[in-house]
């Protein structure tokens, strides 16, 4: 008989059971508060609405390049709505009824994941220490981050990053998200549930392309540069 893999979700304090092993792991913005739906419909509009930028280089003769450089913008359906608009819209119909669906139902089945990745060495180490308890940092009212987007609100990743020299990391893109630690969930699953425990350590390049895989196939909100 078939074993059931031992996939588990964390969220808040439970993070920090993260096994100190390799493994697969994905994030999910999962709201545990009551009144969520504000949060919710405002954590949404942030993730969905990061544009993409179109670059774009002719080649001229005598070595004369023309490039462009444009942010892009969604339209929803025939209408042609915003993401803002369309959760604005949901928001105002539903109100508070929406949080029970977040809360409670929306993950993992009818939602991307915000981030996916392969922990090489230790799930506890990259899901706790590099993305939670980073998170909870940049939300710390002492944290330069929290204090720019204080007074930026509307700033972007790439902001942050050139006002603050900060790098490019998961949990940098949750706080200007809006995503607090505790709205946060991860599914882990080890790796000795896919290979076998002994050649784990010695398939890093076998791993990567794995993860290439599952991120092409899942298309995480988040972790795109």
């Amino acid at each position: 008989m078939q074993s059931v893999p031992s996939i588990r979700l964390l969220q808040g304090s439970k993070i920090c059971e993260a096994p100190d092993s390799p493994g697969l792991y994905a994030w999910y913005f999962r709201p545990v508060s009551d009144d969520a739906s504000s949060d919710v419909a405002a954590v949404l509009t942030r993730l969905l609405g990061q544009p993409p930028v179109l670059n774009t280089q002719i080649n001229m003769r005598y070595r004369v390049r023309w490039s462009a450089s444009h942010p892009l913008s969604a339209k929803y359906g025939a209408s042609g709505k915003t993401p803002e608009q369309v959760l604005t819209d949901l928001v105002s119909r539903k109100g508070h009824d929406l949080a029970g669906f977040f809360r409670n139902h929306m993950v993992p089945y009818f939602a991307r994941p915000i981030y996916i990745g392969i922990a090489s060495r230790s799930l506890y180490e990259r899901v706790y220490e590099n993305h939670y308890q980073k998170l909870n940092e940049y939300w710390s009212t002492t944290s330069k981050v929290h204090k720019y987007l204080i007074g930026d609100p509307v700033a972007t990743v790439q902001d942050v990053i050139d006002k603050l020299g900060e790098k490019h990391t998961f949990a940098l893109e949750a706080r200007v998200g809006g995503i607090t630690p505790n709205n946060l969930a991860v599914f882990t699953l080890p790796m000795e549930e896919i290979l076998p425990a002994t050649i784990v350590g010695s398939v890093r390049t076998d791993l990567e392309e794995l993860e290439d895989v599952l991120q092409l196939l899942a298309d995480p909100l988040c972790g795109r540069e």
